[in-house]
């Protein structure tokens, strides 16, 4: 869920980011909204994406700790149309509780990572794949 602070007092929530800056700025009259005006609060079925390098992967947020950590668990993908060649791919997401769980934090400038491997970062709040195809 995204939640538009103003003044330090949160005065909307809306289910995406697009929609949070759209209706943020319509209600304070603004032309846009600043990305520091809009906070984002994990919640358990959101989606994730982990990236690995230019690739990501989707994930689902299965559990948000008292700490400000959140576990995350890959997710199943299938593409649906396009191709990943030309960037074109489009792709179905489903949960699998089988797959492997990552516990992610935010670092000191807001960024989320996985713990104990710096080489996985995470976006929270939507599911995307990509995979580069000049590697």
């Amino acid at each position: 869920m995204y939640y538009i602070k103003h003044r330090n007092r949160k005065i909307l929530e809306a289910q995406n980011f697009y929609d949070a800056c759209d209706k943020a700025a319509i209600m304070l009259k603004k032309p846009y909204v600043e990305h520091n005006e809009v906070e984002y609060r994990p919640e358990i079925d959101d989606g994730a994406s982990i990236s690995i390098g230019s690739d990501r992967y989707p994930a689902t947020i299965i559990e948000v700790l008292a700490n400000g950590k959140v576990r995350i668990q890959k997710d199943d993908y299938l593409r649906v149309q396009g191709t990943e060649q030309d960037g074109s791919a489009e792709y179905v997401f489903s949960r699998n509780t089988e797959e492997e769980t990552y516990l992610c934090y935010q670092d000191g400038r807001g960024n989320w990572k996985v713990w104990g491997d710096v080489s996985k970062r995470v976006a929270l709040g939507s599911r995307s794949r990509y995979h580069d195809p000049h590697v």
